[in-house]
């Protein structure tokens, strides 16, 4: 499957928003036909997780893993902002 944000203009909104972003990917879900998401990537303007044998709704299919990816944004953002 290809990342869903590439529809209706998703990656200029994601990436315009002006606040640290953290993007967590199903380990079956592709970017690669995204290149202005896979560009922003390489440059840093956002974090990305990917976590492996889950679907679409990461939340559900891995909720631990989903929390670990969360939390670990959470905590280095807080060691950033202080």
């Amino acid at each position: 499957r290809t990342y869903f944000v590439r529809s209706q203009g998703m990656t200029d909104q994601l990436l315009s928003l002006r606040v640290p972003k953290v993007l967590v990917l199903a380990g079956r879900d592709r970017m690669a036909s995204d290149t202005k998401l896979t560009v922003a990537q390489m440059q840093g303007k956002f974090q990305m997780v990917f976590v492996p044998k889950s679907g679409h709704s990461i939340q559900e299919d891995a909720p631990q893993k989903m929390t670990k990816a969360l939390e670990a944004f959470a905590s280095r953002l807080s060691r950033v902002v202080k």
